[in-house]
């Protein structure tokens, strides 16, 4: 007979599909006829908008923009000139585990930059953009942990205790806000060359039904004032949102997203008018305990289990950690002011970790004005290392944002750049555990009638009663009666009475 078994009934979250796709963009762009040539290229400022995202079964769809504004010296002399240039593009993911049902998030970043001139009145950029995209089905998933009602007294079952992360919910919201930014009195007749935006998450947590999300928006202005001089601006604009999670507790851990879909900066007057449009994409996790089931027996009769492996994640960390970086860049000339420092924080396939660190690789550039009065740009990459010890088996996800603007000063033959990367991490284990899903029960080869109704057996140190009472035809409940035994320790060489169960 099939032997009944009632059923952990556990809602969550299943990651169907992960993938990191590199897509290359290249543009050509014409200088205007009412602009100058191109003497030589100074700065360029990239900010990637996602467009939107679609979901089909089958495959996906996210759509963006990468927006240039592109800095350069013109021949014959002159102040700096601006041009800029729009790259929409597309990218396309396909999996068979790709429904309409399911939910993804995405993340876009620029890996890698080029721009150059093909001659004084061209340019040619080339973009590497690297998309991260994860796709999640809920499920439902029965985990058998007693027997059901009216199953023979004869089985005796063996459960364990174990934890498991869930993911059990994921949320997204789109929203838009703006302000209006108040510039020096001296800039009030300035012109805006290049904008920045970072943002990046301050809190993120659950309140009853809630989820409440902080963070904030950087924003980095180069504006060239009434002197035909560069001019670093910088804000910061708070912003907050709420979400619906329904049926997630209050202790789950959030792991936010914030993507870019709308910069909008315009002059108006000694003002900047701002709106920035934002795609917030939260993931919630939740610990949770599985009771399942591990062995089972019959005093009555033979059982034959059905075992499948139960997979179990296992957070190892999830917080965050700073790396201060201090870099020095060489620049061949003394210089006498610093007008812009930028940050890139690479992503994607590019954060490694091997040998107990991470590894995130990060682009420094640096505008200044050197002794002579002239403009220079100073650039590196480098790679930013965070010390982490994992197991071997172990995953690791991590982003990662500025803390604060990176800052610069003027040092003998170069500049010396200061920032501090704040990691996001969470490391995962999965273990697989073998569990019972399913038995039958037989009537016994032997007649019960030819077993001895007492047993004396000299347990070895380290046995379970368990596997005494299974090995025996017995209970624990019998043996520990019989015995005047608590609990599942034994005592070295004990010789036990073992009853018969009937």
């Amino acid at each position: 007979m099939e032997l009944a078994l009632e059923e952990n009934l556990q809602h969550a979250f299943e990651n169907v599909f992960h993938t990191v796709l590199l897509r290359e963009e290249t543009m050509e762009a014409i200088v205007p006829d009412a602009c100058p040539d191109i003497l030589r290229l100074l700065d360029t400022a990239v900010t990637v908008e996602l467009s939107g995202k679609q979901v089909r079964s089958g495959h996906a769809e996210i759509s963006a923009a990468a927006a240039l504004e592109i800095l350069y010296l013109p021949e014959g002399g002159g102040s700096v000139q601006r041009l800029t240039m729009n790259i929409p593009f597309r990218v396309t993911a396909e999996a068979p585990a790709l429904t309409e049902e399911s939910r993804v998030t995405t993340e876009l970043s620029v890996r890698r930059q080029e721009v150059r001139t093909l001659h004084s009145r061209k340019v040619l950029a080339r973009l590497e953009i690297c998309l991260r995209l994860d796709a999640w089905e809920k499920r439902e998933r029965n985990i058998p942990c007693r027997l059901a009602p009216g199953a023979p007294p004869s089985v005796q079952l063996l459960t364990a205790e174990g934890e498991t992360t869930a993911v059990t919910g994921v949320e997204e919201k789109a929203f838009t806000f703006s302000d209006t930014l108040e510039l020096p009195s001296d800039l009030t007749d300035a012109a805006l060359m290049t904008s920045q935006v970072s943002l990046s998450c301050g809190e993120a947590r659950v309140l009853g039904s809630k989820l409440v999300v902080k963070g904030e928006a950087r924003l980095s202005f180069l504006l060239l004032d009434r002197e035909g001089a560069l001019r670093e601006q910088s804000f910061q604009l708070p912003f907050s949102q709420v979400l619906d999670c329904v049926g997630v507790e209050e202790e789950a851990l959030c792991s936010v997203l914030l993507t870019l879909t709308h910069a909008d900066f315009r002059l108006n007057g000694g003002r900047i008018d701002a709106e920035l449009g934002v795609l917030l994409q939260a993931v919630l996790r939740e610990s949770r305990s599985v009771t399942y089931l591990t062995d089972l027996y019959s005093t009555e009769g033979i059982v034959t289990p059905q075992t499948e492996t139960l997979t179990q994640t296992r957070l190892l960390e999830h917080g965050t950690r700073r790396q201060p970086v201090r870099e020095v860049l060489e620049t061949g000339t003394a210089v006498s002011a610093v007008l812009a420092v930028r940050v890139r924080l690479g992503g994607g396939p590019e954060q490694r970790y091997s040998e107990g660190m991470l590894s995130l690789p990060a682009e420094i550039s640096v505008l200044y004005r050197d002794g002579n009065g002239g403009l220079g740009m100073a650039e590196r990459t480098l790679s930013v290392m965070l010390p982490l010890e994992l197991p071997e088996d172990a995953v690791c996800q991590a982003e990662a944002c500025l803390e604060a603007p990176a800052l610069a000063a003027a040092v003998s033959g170069g500049l010396e750049v200061r920032f501090a990367v704040v990691f996001t991490l969470r490391s995962e284990q999965t273990v697989p555990t073998p569990c019972i899903v399913g038995a039958a029960l037989s009537e016994e080869e032997e007649p019960a009638e030819r077993r001895p109704s007492l047993v004396l057996r000299r347990a070895p140190a380290g046995q379970r009663l368990w596997d005494v009472a299974k090995s025996c035809g017995s209970t624990v409940g019998a043996i520990c009666a019989a015995n005047g035994i608590e609990g599942d320790t034994l005592a070295e060489d004990r010789l036990l009475l073992i009853p018969r169960c009937r």
